[in-house]
C-alpha cells in the first residue's frame, strides 16, 4: 500500500522572517526564514556523494528573510532568500517531519 501524499493546503510567506504551511489536517507550522536556509539540502550546501552539510551557519545571516517561494509540482517548494540562495527544494513531507515552531 503506497503513503499518502503529504499535501499542504498552503505555504505563504507569514513574515519576512517566517514560512507558515498549513495542512490539510489542520496543523500550522511557522518555520523560521533561517532554520529552514540552514536546512538546505542543494549541492551548494550538502555534498552530493557524502551527504556532509559543507554550508557554513556563519555565512547566513541572523536576518534572514525568504522574499519570494515557488510551488515545485506537487511535492515540494523552492524559497528565494535575501542572501542571494534559491537553489534548494524543500519537500512536503520534509516540512511536514520538521514541524516548526507553535503558530
Amino acid at each position: 500500500m503506497r503513503p499518502v501524499p503529504v499535501i499542504p493546503i498552503s505555504v505563504a510567506i507569514a513574515s519576512p522572517d517566517r514560512i507558515a504551511v498549513t495542512w490539510k489536517d489542520g496543523r500550522i507550522d511557522q518555520h523560521r526564514a533561517r532554520e529552514l536556509r540552514l536546512r538546505c539540502l542543494c549541492a551548494r550546501c550538502v555534498h552530493e556523494w557524502t551527504g556532509e552539510a559543507i554550508l557554513d551557519p556563519a555565512s547566513v545571516p541572523g536576518d534572514l528573510t525568504c522574499l519570494a517561494q515557488q510551488t515545485v509540482g506537487n511535492y515540494a517548494v523552492r524559497f528565494t532568500w535575501s542572501d542571494g540562495h534559491s537553489a534548494g527544494l524543500y519537500t512536503y513531507a520534509l516540512l511536514r517531519a520538521w514541524g516548526g515552531a507553535p503558530a
